[in-house]
């Protein structure tokens, strides 16, 4: 899985940001010293972003993303993997919470399809869960 680094994310709003230059020749040399800073073997995925963010009353401002990706390495694999069981966890967690909760609220009972209540044996295993 690639990863993507990020080596600029700005905002022209901001009076003290890092722009662009607009002299065409300071610009080219400014976005040499990022694509620069990319290891070669990475170079070929390097790219910039200009956009625009509406703001207040219709005005708008400039944003710039400067970015390459290269493969993640294993630990950061790792990583993403963990945070994934984490989160899978967290959601299952909550839905037995909210399991557990709506047996409290309508007890043992099951609707049938005449739209009646039926009550229903709850299993040793259910409640164990």
């Amino acid at each position: 899985m690639d990863k993507t680094i990020v080596l600029l994310e700005v905002e022209q709003y901001h009076w003290n940001s890092v722009w662009m230059p607009e002299n065409l020749s300071d610009a080219i040399k400014w976005l040499q010293t990022f694509l620069d800073s990319v290891p070669i073997e990475h170079r070929h995925s390097a790219e910039i972003n200009i956009g625009s963010v509406s703001s207040y009353e219709d005005s708008h401002y400039a944003i710039m993303l400067i970015s390459y990706k290269r493969p993640e390495i294993e630990a950061e694999e790792q990583e993403l993997l963990e945070q994934q069981r984490i989160h899978t966890k967290a959601i299952e967690t909550a839905e037995r919470k909210k399991y557990e909760e709506l047996k409290l609220k309508y007890g043992n009972k099951r609707i049938i399809e005449s739209g009646e209540t039926d009550s229903i044996a709850v299993s040793k295993r259910e409640t164990d869960l």
